[in-house]
């Protein structure tokens, strides 16, 4: 099966000056925009770091690695790349919590169906609660920190005519 070749088109003057490098970036992935030297170089940076916290199942790890091997010093240069990633790829330790989180119900699914088999009714509740347990659901005292009520990050569009609306919106006051 062969593939497709992707025709990239220049990006409009008008969305590169808008958009951040991240957003750049996106747009390239989503919309097919051609990437300028300097973001394609930032883009190489990116794909090593992600391929960095794949390889970690440690978030702290990942982090003295990147450290290491840009040979940076500050933690905020750190802390744009992974953000950088992760807006580009998602967050992959989130993404293999879930994962484990879908694993495990699995696994406690077949143990209540084998207790509800046997008319075992407190392994089957156990179970159950594992399930409930994996989720946190059901937990007094929730927790409400910052993590929790973080707001989301926005993508901005790289559509021109929607760009063109906003900014000409900004010239009439």
């Amino acid at each position: 099966m062969r593939h497709k070749e992707v025709k990239y088109k220049e990006m409009p003057e008008e969305v590169a000056r808008i958009l951040s490098q991240t957003e750049r970036i996106q747009a390239h992935f989503n919309d097919q925009y051609e990437l300028s030297e300097e973001d394609a170089k930032y883009l190489d940076k990116v794909n090593t770091v992600f391929a960095i916290i794949h390889g970690e199942s440690d978030n702290d790890m990942a982090r003295e690695k990147i450290r290491v091997v840009f040979k940076m010093d500050g933690n905020k240069q750190i802390s744009d790349l992974v953000n950088a990633a992760r807006l580009i790829y998602g967050d992959f330790f989130e993404m293999n919590r879930d994962v484990m989180r879908i694993i495990q119900e699995k696994r406690h699914q077949r143990t209540y169906e084998a207790a509800m088999r046997n008319a075992d009714y407190p392994a089957a509740e156990r179970a159950l609660k594992s399930i409930d347990q994996l989720y946190q659901l059901y937990q007094r005292g929730t927790d409400t920190s910052r993590a929790n009520t973080a707001l989301p990050q926005t993508r901005r569009t790289s559509n021109v005519t929607a760009l063109k609306k906003l900014t000409d919106g900004d010239e009439e006051e």
